[in-house]
């Protein structure tokens, strides 16, 4: 089993806004087996994005539910894709359209993306509630941006270890905000048994994918993760 994995915050917010060129490129450059999209947001104007998915091969497609004004993931693969339900009492609305688990390619995948909670009790919820479902789903891999960095929160990261789920290890910064240091807070983690690679995508055919600009497709740069078992 080789497995690729692409995920990539695409900064739309809450916003229906255009899909810029440079996603669809990049998905054609890395050729990935499996596609994750977050901060994605249905609608009409997406019919066309989806299209020409399934006209590069990935015809199966999964988007999580639109609840309120919150973003949503968007799955899809070249192979078939299994829903696996949410089975606990989600905490907030945003956790709910921000989480996914599906059986791909042999692997269960989980794709997430961690809101950015200002409130601490907010964000500890989140945390136990997204703990709790992984131990349940025992997930191979976890991919998305996880809203922290590798540096910050150990007992995050420790609670993760605990139930099995490495980081895969990345020095490079993935977020490019506004003002501040550039952070790390797209992950993969994947399972005691797996051999994952993981690598920082922020350029296409010499284009930079990153930054504020109507030219930059995102201010957050895709992780592509690649699996193999021992």
């Amino acid at each position: 089993m080789n497995t690729k994995v692409l995920s990539w915050n695409i900064n739309h917010r809450t916003k229906e806004r255009a899909m810029h060129p440079d996603i669809l490129a990049t998905i054609k450059d890395l050729l990935p087996d499996i596609v994750t999209l977050n901060e994605f947001v249905d609608g009409p104007s997406r019919l066309d994005f989806l299209s020409e998915l399934k006209s590069r091969g990935y015809k199966n497609q999964l988007i999580t539910a639109k609840l309120s004004i919150h973003n949503q993931i968007l799955v899809a693969a070249k192979n078939n894709l299994e829903l696996i339900p949410i089975s606990g009492q989600v905490p907030q609305p945003q956790v709910a359209s921000n989480l996914i688990f599906v059986r791909c390619e042999g692997l269960t995948l989980c794709s997430v993306r961690v809101p950015a909670f200002k409130v601490r009790s907010e964000k500890v919820l989140a945390w136990e509630f997204l703990v709790e479902e992984l131990k349940v789903k025992k997930p191979d891999l976890v991919i998305g941006d996880l809203n922290v960095d590798a540096d910050e929160s150990p007992l995050i990261w420790s609670a993760l270890k605990n139930i099995g789920l490495n980081r895969v290890p990345s020095e490079r910064a993935t977020y490019f905000g506004l003002r501040g240091t550039p952070r790390r807070l797209d992950h993969a983690l994947a399972r005691d048994g797996l051999i994952a690679d993981l690598a920082v995508v922020d350029q296409v055919d010499g284009r930079r994918l990153v930054g504020h600009s109507a030219t930059h497709a995102s201010d957050h740069a895709a992780i592509l993760a690649s699996l193999s078992r021992f």
